[in-house]
This record gives C-alpha cells, sequence and structure tokens, in this order.
C-alpha cells in the first residue's frame, strides 16, 4: 500500500526537515504547482517568507516532488469529477483522492477539510500520524 501525499502534506513535512517518508510514497503531478502556490502565497499574502527563504524552499520542495513516484490520472477526469461533486470538494483535492482510491494507498494530508470530507472513502492520516507510525515500526 503507497502513501499517497497531497501537497499540505508534502509542504509540511519539507518544513519540518523531515522529507524522508515522502521518499517512498507518491503524489500526482499537479503537486508541484500546489505547493508553490502554497510558497507564494507564504510569501506575498502572508508576509511569511522573505523571497530568498521562499526560493530556497521551492528549489528543496521541486527537488523532493522530482523524487516522488507520480501516481497518472489520465482518463480519470470524470471519476474525479464525481468524487469532487458527491463530496463537495475541488477538483484538486479529488485529484489526491481517486489517486489515493485507484493505489489502494493512504491519502497523507494536512486539509482537514479534505480529510473529514474523504475519509469515510479512503483511508487518512495527517503526517504526524504517518511519523507517529513509523517511529513505532
Amino acid at each position: 500500500m503507497t502513501d499517497i501525499f497531497d501537497s499540505s502534506a508534502i509542504y509540511n513535512m519539507v518544513c519540518k526537515g523531515i522529507p524522508g517518508p515522502i521518499g517512498s510514497g507518491a503524489t500526482i503531478s499537479l503537486a508541484s504547482y500546489e505547493t508553490g502556490n502554497i510558497i507564494w502565497k507564504e510569501h506575498s499574502i502572508h508576509k511569511r517568507l522573505g523571497f530568498a527563504e521562499a526560493s530556497g524552499l521551492i528549489e528543496i520542495v521541486s527537488s523532493v516532488i522530482d523524487n516522488m513516484k507520480k501516481v497518472g490520472l489520465r482518463g480519470l477526469q470524470s471519476e474525479i469529477l464525481e468524487a469532487a461533486a458527491k463530496l463537495n470538494i475541488s477538483y484538486y483535492d479529488a485529484s489526491y483522492v481517486v489517486a489515493a482510491r485507484r493505489s489502494g494507498g493512504t491519502l497523507v494530508t494536512e486539509d482537514k477539510k479534505l480529510a473529514s470530507k474523504a475519509s469515510p472513502f479512503i483511508e487518512i492520516k495527517t503526517c504526524d500520524e504517518l511519523l507517529s507510525e513509523d517511529l513505532q515500526e
């Protein structure tokens, strides 16, 4: 079973300085753009990152994502749309849900809204839950 990391989980793990568990997981190609948007918001809107820090972080996140396995979603657009409509979540979030369901994996996310809506259909973990499991093994 593969852990599928959404952009919130990837960003969280990289910021914690613990990208290791991500390496054995997977994501979707959209994750690089979504994490870039998170970093842009942290810099431009929330003013929590200076430009140099944001630039460095985007390089690290991009490298981590480049080395992750990608779950293909080609031909699954209708299934993603159906999941988005049924769960009342964005098409982007539904892409991660379908990737996790199709791969038989667990969705790792820090998005509480996504977790609550998707948990009846797929297994969900937070980064802390994943790290806790890794420590117990």
